[in-house]
């Protein structure tokens, strides 16, 4: 609609002229077609129609007036503010100082592994994320379920975002924590970064990362639903452990389980370790 009904034009000013253009260069915004418009450089100019009867005054996109109105237009630029700070390529922040969920899966990614694990029984997936890494070496966290049947006989290979394949060897875990770390003779990975879990908050952003179904990479993203859950995880009287568990609502299946949760800046919180189900009231076996 190219114009709309405003304000009677007495208050603006006995004179929609100099008086007009007076107080509204001062504020930096036009008030016409009953509303206040931001002015920029792209529209230093603020037109209205002004109806010859009845005096009201009409915004008008166009600058042009039908019979019966005359057209009022004035010079409007505004005070300039402070320049802001510059802002980073590729990084998009929300009001909370978010990441953009594509920048958090950029800057995430490259630090999540997919875990394969083959035994004499059988065979899994799960996913991991790199914690540290030097010149010739990279330890990565996980799920203890992930990798629990290969500690006594097994292989793990862990596959990297690149697709390369390496063996992973088994260096320390905590079954009461459902936690487990792998170190593999492959350098300079990029790590994730920590975040602090204590200031974790229920509704914050968060977006769990791994390789659900054998699907490297994938991202889901949800919200934290609930703090300090108590959770049972594992399958057997030697893996089950029970633990306080962040919820988030965020899409998980078979395979995520090792992988990171990571918050708004792209920080690991926590790591993916069982699904609700109606059948069982969790499942740490994914």
């Amino acid at each position: 609609m190219a114009e709309q009904p405003a304000v009677n034009r007495q208050v603006l000013g006995s004179s929609p002229s100099q008086g007009a253009h007076k107080k509204l260069s001062e504020t930096g915004v036009a008030v016409a077609g009953g509303g206040a418009y931001a002015v920029t450089s792209a529209t230093p100019t603020v037109a209205a129609c002004v109806d010859t009867k009845t005096k009201v005054m009409y915004y008008s996109l166009t600058a042009k007036c039908p019979v019966g109105r005359s057209l009022l237009s004035w010079s409007v630029t505004g005070p300039q503010g402070a320049a802001g700070p510059a802002g980073v390529d590729g990084i998009t922040k929300d009001n909370s100082g978010n990441l953009s969920i594509k920048d958090i899966a950029a800057k995430v990614l490259p630090s999540v592994v997919s875990i394969s694990v083959t035994t004499p029984t059988g065979s899994g997936t799960g996913s991991g994320s790199v914690i540290q890494s030097d010149t010739t070496k990279s330890y990565i966290i996980t799920n203890n379920h992930v990798i629990n049947d290969a500690v006594s006989s097994g292989t793990v290979k862990v596959e990297l975002k690149s697709g390369e394949k390496v063996n992973a060897t088994i260096r320390g875990r905590d079954i009461a924590y459902d936690l487990a770390v792998l170190q593999i003779s492959k350098g300079n990975l990029p790590v994730m970064e920590i975040g602090d879990s204590s200031k974790v908050v229920i509704g914050d952003l968060s977006i769990a990362v791994g390789s659900p179904l054998g699907l490297s990479g994938t991202v889901t993203s949800g919200i934290i639903s609930a703090l300090n859950r108590p959770v049972s995880t594992g399958s057997s009287a030697s893996t089950e452990s029970f633990i306080d568990a962040i919820q988030t609502d965020a899409a998980v299946n078979p395979g995520n389980s090792g992988g990171p949760l990571v918050n708004g800046q792209g920080q690991m919180i926590g790591v993916n370790s069982a699904i609700a189900s109606l059948a069982d009231s969790t499942s740490g076996n994914y």
